[in-house]
């Protein structure tokens, strides 16, 4: 009828010991392995970085080259439009005269 304590003697107490350590060897290698893996995440991500850099440093060479692609782009546009101008004004001119 009454509560019953049980006393923990030497061994009792040495088998929680020996758990408590288990446990906090078990967390230790859990947060060591997190760690290795976050090491790892990040050089990877630092390697990315330093080959993205090397193709953005490309890229931003190949917008210049772009830019002025589009401004031959541009010319050439207008010098078949002129040029085309001048070839029926004088197809025009030989048509009328002739």
């Amino acid at each position: 009828s009454a509560q019953c304590d049980v006393q923990c003697d030497d061994i009792c107490r040495d088998q929680q010991r020996k758990v408590s350590q288990l446990k906090e060897a078990e967390q230790r290698a859990v947060e060591e392995e997190e760690q290795r893996k976050l090491q790892e995440e990040l050089e990877a991500f630092e390697k990315r970085q330093q080959r993205g850099g090397r193709r953005n440093k490309r890229r931003r060479r190949d917008e210049v080259d772009d830019e002025r692609g589009g401004m031959g782009r541009c010319a050439s546009f207008i010098l078949v439009a002129v040029g085309g101008v001048l070839l029926s004004a004088a197809a025009y001119y030989f048509l009328t005269v002739a």
